[in-house]
């Protein structure tokens, strides 16, 4: 029964070749809607369902139809071409022999789509064109060998097609050709692919770039590695790209060149520092990627080179004790992969740090800590050039740049006996200092062991009190430096007591410089930090463990300061800051202010230092007098510092010290410190330069001066001679008639104070004429403008009747009738009679 049968099929295929006759001739008719036609028709009649089963002996037929159609690909109609590409396809996939076909198909594809010029106009019959070459490629394999050179030709220039897709496919030819064409055949071309998938590296969609990567490291990992050089700066361009699947990519074929490319010797100091830039990725996915194929590559490293490493394998290090808590320790090949290449990887790596582009520098600073992580302590050969990269990135715009430095500096630290760094940093903060030297030296010693920093404290914290260092105005410099001081303290804890001098002494000296906020806050939390280190509970105590060396260098050099001397901020800072311990130290802190506030001293620093002195007294019983021995130095601060300083002198500045000068002499007497007995002691100097003060240009001096004047009077005024008391009054007088309500306010209860004094010891008849102008000058201002001085002259001369009410009484009455309003006038008189 079976042999019927196959004489039916050879019969009907007979017939079909004879009706494919007729439409083949159809094919080059000139009427295009019969072209159309005969093509759909030849499709239905060898693909029906009565040849399915029997494809095998259509082959016959396949090979008469292929060139007819070929011919018709470069039909003028667009349809007909797309009929005659689709029929051609479906061939391929049917016939059994597709190779069979190459020798028409190949011409006819370089044609269409291989020439300088497109011959293919319509974009979707290129993208038709190609994916029927790449289903040839995958049918036919090895039998495309002769056919390279053509093939080359055309995805040369579909590649670089204007449409995507087409270049997608393209690059996806290119790596299936790479792998299907043995390696022998395949290398000789390879390089001829390279420079058309390099311009599709930055075609603007993110699926043709990931495909021309993958071709990339397809075409070049089966072919010739000479284009590796080429190609590495094109994709390390791409891990710029703002897809991640880009990225990772890049990342695949680098790992896979690393592990699989023949010659991949000659180009690991190319690719390491592409896959160690994936480890610092920010998507979690390349850096596990990346992760996993650095170690694939440590391995297979160690099993290539497993007689180098024996003795390392055999007795495998174990991970140094002050290693970092949050990272994994890369294997043994990776580590020597890295410490055979750093000479060549290194200086390229920092020249990037220095880079314009900011994407770059940080990209260079994150490669910088995964490579010196890997590096360990064999980066110490290199630490000179590593250093001065340090440097020079630190002060990095890019806050990113800067965190991943500082992060490399701490591996320093963590790797580098201090022996080496600390001879190198020594010399550069001794030379010429900057913010960006201390920033490092923070990051490194951060990073230290304390056992390995511990013998050089002592030459740390003589380079950081020293005055090139601790004196530095630049706000940058002074907040790093706080930093630097705390972090040795962090570091090296009770360590530092050796060195407690020295660091206290930078940091007082950096105090009064500081203006920032922020870091004054620092410096004071870095003194108590180092009070604690000593085993204090407050920074009393370590201010009385030092205060005494402090001062006496300060005693030392006092005599020469200006307004700019450092020593008077300093001086400044100290007592201002030392709270009650200064009362301890009253001897050299009053010599102090004795020899800098002398009147040949410059006006300006006898200024700041009256400030500081006025500061000082008005907290006496916290600061001065803590001690309750302030009183013992009142009488050297009255006749050697407050009362040359009240003399007058032209100028604001002279002016400005007369009410400091004022005010400090306002704030002895409130303190207590001034006894009747002192005071008797200096009122014959004293009292002229009050009287002067009431008169001076500076509003507030002269109210000053009417207090202390009132203050004298309270404590002793009975005690004072009547010569010195009658001396007092006409420039009392005077300031009635001031332009301040506050100052006349100021002088009336001067006047009260006064009145108090003249009761107890003011002869009335012999000095009626002096009363007499008393009563007589107060009364003018009891019809004051100001109702409330009014009221306080009216208080005041109350008081004062009762020395000579009928004085009194016959002065009110002479100027009665001048008054606008006589109330106060009845009212003065009527208590004048009470009194007589």
């Amino acid at each position: 029964m079976a042999a019927p049968t196959v004489e039916v099929v050879e019969d009907d295929l007979s017939e079909v070749s004879a009706k494919l006759s007729l439409l083949l001739n159809r094919l080059r008719d000139v009427d295009r809607v019969k072209r159309r036609k005969a093509l759909e028709e030849i499709r239905s009649e060898l693909f029906s369902d009565k040849y399915s089963s029997n494809t095998a002996k259509l082959n016959k037929v396949y090979g008469d139809l292929s060139r007819p159609l070929l011919k018709c690909f470069s039909d003028p109609v667009e349809k007909c071409r797309a009929l005659s590409i689709q029929l051609v396809l479906d061939i391929i996939q049917t016939t059994q022999t597709p190779s069979e076909l190459l020798p028409y198909l190949v011409p006819t594809l370089v044609e269409r789509l291989g020439n300088n010029n497109i011959t293919e106009s319509a974009e979707e019959l290129r993208l038709d064109l190609v994916n029927l070459l790449a289903i040839v490629i995958t049918l036919c394999n090895k039998a495309f060998v002769v056919y390279m050179d053509e093939v080359v030709q055309i995805l040369q220039k579909t590649i670089v097609d204007p449409f995507p897709d087409v270049r997608l496919k393209s690059c996806k030819c290119a790596s299936d050709l790479s792998q299907v064409i043995p390696a022998q055949h395949f290398h000789m071309c390879s390089e001829n692919f390279v420079p058309a998938l390099l311009k599709t590296l930055s075609h603007q969609h993110s699926k043709v770039r990931i495909v021309a990567i993958q071709a990339i490291g397809d075409v070049i990992n089966h072919g010739s590695s000479k284009c590796v050089e080429d190609v590495v700066p094109h994709l390390a361009q791409r891990y710029f790209d703002q897809t991640p699947q880009v990225r990772l990519a890049v990342t695949q074929v680098i790992g896979m060149w690393l592990l699989e490319l023949p010659d991949r010797y000659s180009y690991f100091c190319k690719l390491l520092p592409l896959l160690l830039t994936s480890i610092t990725d920010d998507v979690p996915k390349i850096q596990q990627t990346a992760d996993e194929l650095w170690s694939k590559v440590g391995f297979q490293y160690e099993k290539e080179n497993d007689q180098d490493f024996k003795d390392r394998l055999d007795f495998v290090t174990q991970q140094p004790p002050h290693y970092p808590c949050d990272v994994v320790r890369p294997n043994l090949g990776c580590r020597e992969l890295v410490y055979r290449h750093m000479s060549r990887i290194l200086p390229a790596l920092l020249r990037d740090l220095t880079d314009w582009v900011a994407a770059t520098r940080v990209k260079a600073a994150a490669l910088l800590y995964v490579l010196l992580l890997n590096a360990e302590d064999r980066m110490t050969q290199h630490l000179e050039s590593l250093l001065r990269g340090l440097y020079s990135a630190c002060g990095d715009e890019e806050t990113s740049v800067v965190n991943h430095v500082m992060k490399s500096a701490r591996l320093v630290g963590c790797f580098v006996p201090a022996d080496a760094w600390w001879h190198l940093m020594m010399a550069d903060l001794e030379s010429i200092p900057t913010a960006n030297h201390v920033m490092t030296l923070t990051a490194i010693v951060e990073g230290c062991n304390r056992s390995s920093l511990r013998p050089h404290l002592p030459a740390i914290a003589d380079v950081l009190a020293a005055d090139d260092v601790c004196r530095m105005q630049e706000v940058r410099f002074q907040q790093h430096l706080v930093s630097c001081i705390r972090t040795v303290l962090n570091v090296s804890k009770d360590d530092c007591s050796s060195i407690s001098a020295q660091l206290f002494n930078a940091i007082l000296s950096l105090l009064p410089l500081i203006e920032n906020e922020s870091s004054n806050k620092q410096a004071h939390e870095a003194m108590l930090e180092l009070a604690k280190v000593q085993g204090f509970t407050d920074q009393w105590h370590l201010m009385e463990l030092h205060m005494p060396d402090v001062l006496n260098n300060l005693h030392e050099t006092c005599n020469g300061w200006s307004s700019i001397s450092h020593e008077a901020k300093v001086f400044t800072t100290l007592v201002t800051e030392s709270g009650p311990v200064i009362g301890k130290h009253l001897n050299v802190v009053i010599s102090i202010f004795e020899i800098t506030l002398s009147k040949e001293k410059e006006a300006e620093l006898r200024l700041k230092l009256f400030y500081t002195l006025a500061e000082l007294m008005v907290n006496a019983k916290y600061t001065l007098d803590s001690e309750g021995m302030f009183a013992k130095y009142a009488s050297k601060l009255l006749n050697s510092v407050i009362v040359p300083n009240c003399s007058w002198q032209a100028g604001r500045t002279a002016a400005a010290i007369r009410t400091t000068a004022v005010s400090c002499l306002w704030v002895l007497f409130q303190s207590g410190a001034v006894t009747p007995q002192l005071y008797l002691r200096h009122a014959d100097a004293l009292l002229p330069q009050l009287t002067s003060l009431l008169e001076d240009d500076s509003r507030t001096t002269r109210l000053l001066a009417s207090r202390v004047v009132k203050q004298t009077l309270n404590l002793c005024g009975d005690a004072l001679q009547m010569d010195a008391l009658l001396g007092i009054y006409p420039t009392l007088l005077k300031r009635m008639d001031d332009v301040s309500d506050e100052v006349r306010e100021a002088t009336l209860k001067t006047f009260a104070a006064y009145f108090s004094a003249l009761d107890r010891s003011l002869d009335v008849t012999l000095h009626s004429a002096h009363l007499e102008l008393l009563y007589s000058g107060l009364l003018l201002h009891m019809d004051d403008s100001s109702a409330l001085i009014q009221q306080s002259v009216f208080e005041v001369l109350k008081q004062a009747a009762a020395i000579s009410p009928a004085l009194l009484g016959q002065q009110v009455e002479k100027i009665k009738h001048m008054h606008q309003r006589k109330q106060y006038c009845d009212e003065l008189l009527a208590h004048i009679k009470t009194l007589l």
